[in-house]
């Protein structure tokens, strides 16, 4: 009798386990999506380089292929290389500015407006594996006529922004997702998913990248590098997820798993475990309102900024602006960090593209194994709390950048991955902190505030930062990991006040 009780327990459990993988239908979208974003992320600013290496300085194709690996000079074919490096970066500051006024926009209205049509979800995704392939379509036909002035590389994104608001509108859609199909006692794990994928995706995205670049090029001459490739690939995976969100993501079946979350925290609420409000998701504005109607209204701008300024209890709003302010700086460091990466290396470590990829790929891929592996240890087995865990992340990436800036050696880099490697908590568990702040009906707004604090924040960093590389490239190019790295004293002060904040409120 006792071992049928077990086997029927067993059997509950696994049933749960199949039903809860059966709810992940965006994860393997986010997953190819990441993967693709990875593919291109090098090859599109080697791209730009070797346009302008080319157009812009009158060198040849070998100059241009072999310029990662040539040593600087102050005269010769080596002085060239700065040269073209600060102009690399500088063009991708003007990526920067095209995609400001989009993600602008698309962050002050898309959060509130899935928040009110839950069918959008779905098709801002689809809107943007169609603009996605379309952004391909162009990059390969710019790889085609490589003569093409690398300012029009500038502007290779501008599908995604109009249609889907580039990245923010897919983010948003994402995580309200996740968020409104997940119980609570569920929620964490997924998110857990959510990152693996993230930081899985990216390093084989980024390895396959290095792999691919250094071949011959194939299909079309002119190419100094094989990019079309690249592209033909990422083309493919976009057209991919196309099907899968046409065909897995179901919103009738997510409407269900929404009602019996929102069951759920009613329960809750109504026992006094949790303080949660349960949302109406009956869809009555869907049925009286024209969507697009509901897109553009004021109100969802207007909404945001309440839910920012409303007062919580604990000083939770100024707990709250210091974690947007903090992650606005981390992410800002962390875009500018991927536009001057590159043309760092060449500058100081003289590596070929495959390696630098390759190389790229295990970073992230050993910060990935020990993020994940820290963050459940510490927090369900030594209860430690997400701020203390944010403090030392914030901390590790302040101690990486500094490594990196004053010791300009390969080493120095090999070591900043390995101290860096924790980093990752600092975002994860800043936005546990804000999620855990506030209410449950308040999410895909918060979300939407925090992604245009994120479109700001990039443009500010790599305008800054690129300014301080181009000035300093020649002599001193780690300056500007050791000024990013000083950034991050703000984040850490942040943290340290919320810690401190929150300890005193539980002591009384």
């Amino acid at each position: 009798m006792l071992s049928e009780i077990k086997l029927h327990s067993v059997d509950q459990k696994a049933a749960k386990i199949v039903k809860f993988i059966k709810t992940l239908r965006v994860e393997p979208f986010t997953f190819a999506m990441l993967f693709q974003f990875g593919l291109r992320a090098l090859p599109s600013f080697l791209l730009i380089q070797d346009k302008i290496c080319l157009q812009w300085y009158n060198t040849t194709y070998d100059y241009c292929r072999d310029l990662p690996s040539i040593q600087y000079e102050t005269s010769g074919p080596g002085f060239y290389k700065t040269r073209i490096l600060s102009d690399t970066i500088q063009m991708a500051t003007y990526v920067s500015y095209v995609q400001l006024f989009p993600n602008l926009v698309c962050g002050l209205f898309v959060g509130a407006w899935i928040d009110q049509f839950n069918k959008g979800r779905k098709w801002l995704l689809i809107v943007f594996s169609v603009a996605e392939m379309m952004e391909n379509l162009i990059l390969i036909y710019l790889t085609y006529n490589f003569d093409a002035t690398p300012y029009l590389n500038v502007f290779t994104t501008v599908p995604t922004l109009l249609l889907s608001g580039g990245q923010i509108g897919p983010r948003v859609a994402v995580t309200h997702y996740m968020t409104s199909t997940t119980p609570p006692k569920l929620l964490a794990i997924r998110f857990m998913i959510f990152e693996l994928c993230l930081m899985l995706a990216l390093p084989i995205g980024s390895a396959l990248a290095g792999y691919i670049i250094v071949k011959d090029p194939a299909f079309f001459t002119g190419q100094t590098r094989n990019y079309a490739v690249i592209y033909i690939l990422s083309f493919a995976v976009d057209f991919v997820c196309l099907l899968w969100l046409i065909v897995m993501v179901d919103e009738r079946i997510a409407q269900q798993q929404q009602k019996v979350v929102e069951i759920k925290l009613e329960e809750q609420r109504n026992s006094g475990v949790a303080n949660t409000r349960a949302t109406d998701i009956t869809g009555q504005t869907e049925k009286t309102v024209f969507p697009l109607k509901l897109l553009f209204s004021l109100k969802n701008a207007k909404s945001m900024l309440q839910i920012v300024l409303k007062k919580r209890p604990n000083k939770g709003r100024r707990q709250i602006l210091l974690c947007i302010l903090s992650l606005s700086i981390l992410f800002g460091e962390q875009i500018a960090l991927g536009s001057l990466n590159s043309q760092f290396i060449q500058r100081v470590y003289y590596w070929n593209p495959d390696y630098t990829a390759y190389i790229s790929a295990i970073g992230m891929m050993i910060a990935s194994t020990a993020t994940m592996t820290t963050i459940p240890i510490m927090t369900r087995i030594l209860n430690v709390w997400d701020i203390p865990l944010a403090i030392v992340g914030f901390s590790v990436n302040l101690v990486a950048n500094f490594i990196k800036g004053c010791w300009l050696s390969e080493n120095a880099y090999y070591l900043a991955m390995v101290v860096g490697c924790v980093g990752g908590m600092a975002a994860i568990c800043t936005r546990s902190h804000i999620v855990k702040t506030i209410d449950r009906d308040e999410q895909g707004k918060m979300m939407a505030v925090m992604a245009v604090a994120d479109t700001i924040s990039p443009v500010i960093a790599t305008t800054i930062f690129s300014q301080i590389f181009r000035v300093t490239v020649d002599k001193y190019p780690g300056v500007v990991f050791d000024v990013i790295g000083g950034l991050l004293l703000i984040p850490i002060s942040s943290m340290v006040w919320i810690f401190l904040r929150t300890e005193r409120q539980q002591s009384a």
